[in-house]
């Protein structure tokens, strides 16, 4: 009995969560939220019905949430049918876009941006550096992982643990490291 009341709990707190975290966003998003997301920004959001974000037996679950934003009006976020996000993802595109084609599993804490967003110096006036981001289909991400501005992942390709992707890789591989290159070609 303590059980089951103890799962209620957790149930109801987190259906919570996802509620509020809807409210303060400033776009609504139709998508399977396990874990609550916040959505924002000017540009075009084309998110599948079917993405699910959130996975309720991995870390972070009730402790954290994922980001997406489409700062401007030139911003576009694409994400495939049947993508899962395991919990604490951040997309945000500040101009150009990014895309995560069909099927990927993305595990926890994956960020992903196609910006520089300022200057090194935030006092100095530069141009920004915008670069597309492209993510394949059926694409298998690690945890712990960062994706740069103008990087391309081939379908069916492997981003290992804790890499951090910063330039295009033109075959299907498993990828690795800091920063990130081509172990094996599959």
């Amino acid at each position: 009995m303590k059980y089951l009341l103890k799962k209620s709990v957790k149930y109801v707190f987190q259906k919570l969560r996802v509620f509020f975290y809807t409210l303060i966003s400033d776009r609504k998003v139709n998508i399977n939220r396990c874990q609550p997301v916040i959505a924002s920004g000017a540009g075009v959001f084309s998110i599948h019905k079917s993405v699910k974000f959130g996975v309720k037996t991995s870390p972070s679950f009730y402790n954290s949430y994922s980001y997406i934003e489409a700062r401007k009006k030139s911003s576009k976020i694409e994400i495939g049918e049947g993508t899962v996000f395991n919990n604490n993802a951040s997309i945000i595109a500040d101009a150009g876009s990014i895309t995560i084609g069909n099927k990927c599993i993305i595990g926890t804490n994956f960020h992903v941006i196609n910006s520089d967003f300022h200057a090194i110096n935030r006092h100095e006036s530069c141009e920004i550096k915008v670069s597309d981001v492209k993510i394949g289909d059926n694409v298998f991400i690690g945890n712990n992982v960062s994706v740069l501005k103008g990087v391309y992942i081939p379908s069916d390709s492997v981003v290992a643990n804790g890499s951090v992707v910063t330039k295009p890789i033109n075959e299907k591989a498993i990828i690795g490291g800091n920063p990130a290159k081509v172990l094996k070609l599959l």
